[in-house]
């Protein structure tokens, strides 16, 4: 069974007689405290018996009664149960809590928390008078707040998807700005005229495979020869038979 952090009190309140008020000659009535709360169980109200142990607490903890277990009757997450039995000292101490304890089975109770402060008199404590900011995240049930619940402009971060698939193609861009110029291998037999080809342009004489290039300033230049020069004669070879 899995309980909530924080039970939700919808009434507390101490009835309790003070003997200094009574009618003299009148013994005062025992005291007595009844006490309405509401019990969830994996985020959904409890519907059913339960077993409840309750306990007075002082300011630093100390337990001044506690109950006997009783079986409660559960509708739709309310109980309320009338506790007596303790003397009328125990609520004139300061700092009082009371501590609720709770279980599906006689001798294996849970006890809730926090415990919840008493307030002697004839006064009441309700779920909507709780003070802004009074409850944190463990008084909060998990998945208990909604997006729509949530202050504009806050934003929840969770982790990052998987990639989505890619989308389709977009249409053809713009034609980009024309490039400069490249250069040209010119070609001819003899040596090129000055004022043949641009500036970076190669000439090719194909009568004797000489490469002119790249112009310059308007000039060729004297150009490279693409064939070596001859080699020297070869030995003579031998002389042939008669």
């Amino acid at each position: 069974m899995r309980l909530p952090l924080l039970p939700s009190i919808l009434f507390l309140a101490v009835c309790a007689t003070s003997p200094l008020v009574a009618a003299e000659g009148v013994a005062p009535p025992a005291p007595s405290l009844n006490y309405q709360g509401r019990l969830v169980e994996d985020g959904l109200p409890v519907s059913g018996a339960r077993f409840f142990r309750f306990s007075i607490l002082d300011g630093v903890g100390t337990q001044l009664w506690q109950s006997a277990e009783q079986s409660v009757t559960v509708v739709d997450g309310l109980y309320a149960i009338q506790l007596s039995g303790f003397a009328a000292t125990v609520l004139a101490e300061s700092g009082l809590a009371l501590r609720v304890e709770v279980g599906e089975a006689s001798g294996a109770l849970t006890a809730l928390t926090p415990n919840i402060a008493l307030i002697p008199g004839l006064q009441a404590t309700t779920a909507f008078s709780v003070s802004a900011g009074a409850v944190g995240t463990a008084g909060l049930v998990d998945g208990a707040v909604t997006a729509a619940k949530l202050a504009p402009g806050v934003i929840i971060s969770g982790p990052t998807g998987p990639q989505g698939p890619a989308g389709a193609q977009g249409p053809i861009g713009a034609a980009g700005v024309a490039g400069v110029d490249g250069r040209t291998v010119l070609n001819g037999s003899g040596v090129p005229a000055a004022g043949l080809g641009a500036n970076g342009d190669f000439y090719l004489d194909t009568a004797v495979s000489r490469l002119y290039g790249p112009k310059t300033t308007g000039a060729w230049g004297a150009g490279v020869a693409l064939i070596g020069a001859t080699g020297p004669a070869g030995a003579a070879g031998a002389q042939g038979s008669a």
